[in-house]
């Protein structure tokens, strides 16, 4: 049965164009990735073997393997042509083979074509994370016990445990550092072989740099916000001290340019400011005439809400010294642990899911092996790309010689965008989106906008709720703006969106008014339990 396509869908059926494809949630990506994916079979001068489609999970991959084969057989049924019949019919058979699999599969097929060129023993065992879990363990409480029998490291580890307040949370820190050992080495590589007073330096210079881009516009209007108020006190009370403290400390900021002095000014802008609730003082200072000045009070009480943290600190020069020298203590630590953990899994022909992606992006690197693989992978095609790293990113643009050679066709949403512990990174996607858009044939940044899953109150409900929620995007915390859905359903599809509010004077709690609207919805026959989903913050709500 042919499926009708939308023509955003047609769109990114472009074998001939690398694609960087946002889809928002239910807009039928999965279905293009297999249309696509059949298309290349059947068009192109290309077998299955030169075919790779890269998902998340193993279940992904088990769901896109099902709809490819699914599409090939649509295809069987309205398909006249012998030779690409044959060819579909061959392609179905020989389909449990295909390169269908998470990144990690995919490298530890590399990995076992090239395990010589890669240094490791070629009947080598992939663990799972409860054997990896296990064995960091032991590392960690070897790492320990050896550094408590030697004098000059048992300084190091009872610094650590006073910095942390127990051996318990030490533990805690050096396993997660053990998980996330790529950024850390990375981090030892670029950074922490340097000098304390460097490291400190280097933290003091991000630091205003970030903080310059979050905070200068607002400090600004912080700044403006407090001089009108002041100016109208002052203009009551001419002899107000306060407003005369105020108005000297408002000037002199506007003077400072070294960041850590003006957090100074700032601070005796606050003490005298706000009261310690931080609220902008009534007494002795804006006692009339408070509620002409309702939206400078609001906006200069949030803006100093936020600043609050970084004003109070005392002694920056100090505290950046201090975290440069913990984190030369907690690396050489990490360090130990981690050669004794590596030790562990040489010991057994061991790889954990970090040392496959470091191996594969290592032998990729080898002249033969690159040209190898650039030869064998003509498309790749790789799924949530929303969720992928750096090192994952170094891993499969090589093989298409950095977008000279073959087709890239990844397919994301930023919005979904959920797994930073896993490294996930949103600057891999922006800067894939960049590569594409500046390969040598041309590239296409295009959108799957429809959800085929959302009533139309739905959809117009989630547009206008989120379109003011995404507003303001601040893409140094990993936010991005809005992608509206457009409705995909008939316009005779009915839906309800319902708010159910507590009363607080009765005290009705919120669980019970869910479930009596489940009962509700159940006695009069509109939905069965089966129906009913019940989305938390948290498990324990």
């Amino acid at each position: 049965m042919k499926r009708e396509l939308t023509p955003y869908q047609k769109e990114a059926l472009d074998y001939s164009s690398n694609i960087l494809l946002t889809a928002n949630a239910g807009s039928g990506k999965t279905f293009v990735l297999a249309k696509r994916f059949v298309e290349i079979l059947l068009n192109k001068n290309t077998e299955l073997e030169n075919i790779v489609a890269i998902t998340f999970t193993d279940k992904a991959a088990g769901e896109l393997n099902k709809r490819i084969a699914l599409e090939i057989d649509n295809r069987l049924e309205y398909e006249a042509d012998e030779i690409k019949r044959k060819k579909l019919e061959n392609s179905r058979r020989q389909l449990v083979s295909a390169n269908i699999s998470t990144i990690h599969s995919f490298c530890i097929n590399i990995l076992k074509e090239f395990a010589p060129e890669a240094g490791i023993d070629v009947s080598f065992t992939p663990i799972d994370q409860n054997t990896s879990n296990e064995l960091i363990q032991l590392s960690i409480d070897e790492a320990i016990n050896d550094l408590i029998s030697d004098k000059e490291k048992s300084e190091e580890l009872k610094y650590l445990v006073r910095f942390f307040g127990s051996k318990n949370l030490v533990v805690t820190h050096l396993t997660n550092a053990v998980y996330q050992r790529k950024t850390i080495n990375q981090h030892l590589k670029e950074i922490y072989s340097n000098k304390e007073e460097e490291i400190s330096r280097y933290f003091q210079n991000t630091f205003e740099n970030l903080f310059e881009i979050l905070f200068n516009k607002k400090i600004i209007e912080a700044v403006n916000c407090a001089e009108i108020i002041n100016n109208h006190v002052l203009n009551q009370s001419k002899g107000n001290e306060l407003a005369g403290e105020i108005a000297k400390f408002i000037n002199e900021i506007r003077s400072i340019d070294f960041l850590f002095e003006k957090f100074k000014t700032l601070r005796k802008i606050d003490l005298n400011l706000f009261t310690q609730k931080g609220e902008v003082k009534n007494r002795g200072y804006l006692s009339k005439d408070r509620d002409k000045y309702e939206s400078e009070i609001k906006k200069i009480e949030n803006i100093f809400s936020d600043l609050r943290p970084f004003i109070e600190i005392e002694e920056p020069d100090k505290s950046s010294l201090e975290l440069a020298k913990f984190g030369k203590i907690f690396l050489s630590v990490f360090e130990y642990a981690a050669q004794i953990y590596s030790g562990k899994k040489n010991q057994k022909g061991f790889l954990d899911f970090e040392d496959i992606l470091l191996y594969a992006q290592e032998v990729i690197k080898l002249d033969e092996v690159r040209e190898y693989l650039k030869n064998k992978f003509s498309y790749i095609m790789i799924d949530e790309y929303q969720d992928t790293n750096e090192l994952q990113y170094k891993i499969f643009m090589p093989v298409l010689d950095n977008l000279k050679h073959g087709n890239l066709f990844v397919v994301g949403d930023e919005k979904q965008s959920i797994y930073m512990f896993r490294d996930a990174d949103l600057r891999v996607f922006n800067k894939t989106k960049e590569d594409i858009k500046s390969s040598v044939d041309g590239g296409k940044l295009l959108n799957l906008p429809h959800s085929f899953r959302m009533a139309p109150q739905l959809v117009l409900f989630t547009n206008k709720l989120f379109a003011k929620l995404f507003e303001n995007h601040q893409p140094i915390y990993n936010e991005v703006e809005y992608n509206e859905l457009i409705c995909a359903k008939a316009e005779n599809e009915s839906a309800k969106v319902e708010f159910l509010l507590a009363d607080k004077e009765k005290e009705i709690k919120e669980a019970e008014l869910v479930a009596g609207k489940i009962i509700e919805l159940i006695t009069n026959g509109d939905a069965e339990l089966k129906d009913i989903g019940i989305l938390c913050r948290k498990r324990n709500l």
